[in-house]
């Protein structure tokens, strides 16, 4: 089932007051039923390699532009790389390989999508099954967009990503906090850390037995040919919508308005009507992001524009020392 859900501010504040602390043992409850999932469950190893890419945080944190770079740079070197994520909605045919004509983002979910454009996608409810399924269709290598809490299939390697703009908030897990699970028990499994952009809270350091690959996020060029030539309203249905209105003003973009819906919002007509109104009152751009822009209703996509981002490691020698033990 999908989750939709606005991130709360009191998540990325240092300290939880008044009511929040009531939160704090329905955490231990999460993190305790977490553990017993994996201490329940051996995983199941199949001839694939799997490279997991997770994250820490609920919402979102860089896992599919860290995927689709990962891909990117596995096929310039010859492997036949494919995609590997959940399923979402109510699509019960799974698994299935994502089909750009025929699924909707209701279907597969809109991560799945993005990965469809650039390489073979699977979509499973059963991670056993879709990864065979993969396997059976050619794939010499697996990358999982989110799966590093599920137990039921081994991954080679595991890494976990992290924004480092965002930074782990305030550490508690669930729902006093955005933690997934402890740190503890998470970084006993990961291999290694992504870092996207500059660290600013220091979570290097706070991870410090696991080696971390650092990563920058660029604007594609036709995006910044765009991007400066009129103000701009921005809207997000994200985990974490503040990250995109910050990555277009540090990109020089002028925003004038942003709207937030809640993460995977089903875009309709009567929502996004108003925000074309205003943005064509102010002569300005409507911008989102690729995610967000196959969940809106086609006949209202050629008013939008989408600010589009890839994601460049840093180190290609350290990137290849990360998949060496896989490749």
């Amino acid at each position: 089932i999908m989750i939709k859900f606005n991130t709360p501010h009191f998540w990325y504040h240092p300290r939880l007051k008044g009511w929040q602390k009531c939160l704090i043992p329905l955490s231990y409850l999460y993190q305790w039923g977490a553990q017993c999932r994996h201490a329940c469950v051996i995983p199941r190893k199949i001839n694939l390699p799997i490279i997991c890419i997770g994250n820490l945080v609920m919402g979102g944190a860089g896992k599919t532009p860290t995927a689709l770079a990962l891909a990117s740079w596995l096929r310039e070197k010859g492997y036949n790389v494919h995609f590997f994520t959940r399923c979402f909605g109510w699509f019960e045919h799974c698994p299935v390989s994502v089909d750009l004509q025929r699924h909707t983002s209701n279907q597969v979910g809109d991560e799945a999508l993005l990965l469809a454009k650039a390489a073979p996608t699977w979509v499973s409810r059963d991670r056993i099954q879709g990864a065979k399924a993969a396997q059976a269709a050619g794939a010499q290598l697996l990358i999982m967009d989110d799966g590093f809490q599920n137990p039921s299939l081994f991954k080679d390697l595991s890494l976990v990503v992290v924004d480092g703009q965002q930074g782990l908030g305030n550490q508690h897990v669930f729902p006093a906090g955005p933690l997934r699970e402890s740190l503890a028990t998470a970084l006993r499994r990961a291999h290694g850390i992504v870092m996207i952009g500059q660290d600013k809270y220091k979570i290097s350091t706070l991870l410090s037995q696991l080696p971390v690959l650092s990563s920058v996020m660029h604007a594609t060029p036709d995006s910044m040919q765009w991007l400066i030539q009129k103000p701009i309203i921005a809207f997000a249905g994200l985990g974490y919508p503040e990250k995109f209105f910050y990555s277009l003003r540090q990109h020089g973009g002028n925003l004038i308005a942003t709207k937030e819906f809640p993460d995977h919002h089903p875009y309709t007509i009567e929502d996004l009507e108003p925000l074309i109104a205003q943005a064509e009152k102010n002569e300005s751009w409507l911008v989102t992001t690729e995610k967000d822009m196959v969940r809106v209703p086609k006949a209202l996509q050629s008013h939008l524009k989408v600010f589009k981002i890839t994601l460049k490691f840093k180190s290609d020698s350290l990137l290849e020392s990360f998949l060496k033990p896989v490749l």
